[in-house]
């Protein structure tokens, strides 16, 4: 039996996470300068557009995994802080009511452990936007200079520092979420809760890159996405 032919031409065309964050960027834009004039019909083709570029991009697995719960998401870390929130929090009034003498000095540093995953979990997401946004900046750049023939290498070179600098900041914030996370973890056996609802990332992912840089666009992806969604249903 012979093999079916294929024609190539026809196959769809794997999709490079830079085209989505490019199409991703440009329909957000247009939504915030002109969202009145986005009608449900456009706003439905576009969507159905970015979703089926997406589904074709190698990301997609990923951002699948992300979009179902199977793998840690921003909306588990922020759950995570809270926990460790309600963990600080009882230990010290527990502290406070139980011990006539107290160490003060280890509920300052709590109430510092406190306010860093407060302000770490917006951090994070700060970056994650930032970092994915150089990466779109990055291949906008790389395009350009590879089909218009200008000198475009100081910017490229730039782009590159950028989104180098970018992606060390996210994964420096991951960990420093992960330390003070762990210091909370050392308290949740004398409070009783469960250090299954203390969710990070371990040392072994915080190593690997390649690893933050896919979780990281698979993130965008699914918060840009929500956002778009939840401004059509605000309409």
């Amino acid at each position: 039996m012979k093999p079916e032919k294929v024609n190539l031409e026809e196959m769809p065309q794997a999709v490079h996470e830079e085209e989505i964050i490019a199409l991703l960027s440009r329909y957000t834009k247009r939504m915030s300068d002109d969202g009145s004039e986005i009608n449900d019909d456009a706003h439905a083709k576009e969507m159905e557009s970015i979703h089926a570029n997406l589904s074709r991009c190698p990301i997609f697995p990923i951002y699948v995994k992300y979009k179902d719960g199977k793998i840690l998401t921003l909306n588990m870390l922020q759950n995570s802080v809270e926990t460790a929130v309600d963990i600080i929090d009882n230990y010290i009034k527990n502290e406070l009511d139980t011990k006539k003498k107290f160490d003060r000095h280890d509920i300052e540093s709590l109430n510092k452990t406190k306010k860093i995953l407060m302000g770490r979990i917006h951090q994070i997401r700060s970056c994650v936007n930032s970092y994915v946004q150089s990466i779109g900046t990055f291949h906008n750049l790389k395009t350009l200079r590879c089909h218009e023939g200008r000198d475009f290498n100081k910017q490229f070179e730039n782009a590159d520092l950028a989104r180098r600098r970018k992606h060390n900041s996210l994964i420096e914030s991951l960990q420093v979420f992960r330390k003070a996370l762990n210091q909370v973890r050392n308290l949740s056996n004398e409070i009783d809760v469960s250090q299954n609802k203390l969710i990070m990332f371990s040392e072994k992912v915080l190593d690997n890159r390649d690893l933050i840089r896919d979780w990281a666009i698979a993130a965008y992806f699914h918060e840009q996405l929500q956002s778009i969604r939840d401004k059509m249903e605000s309409r």
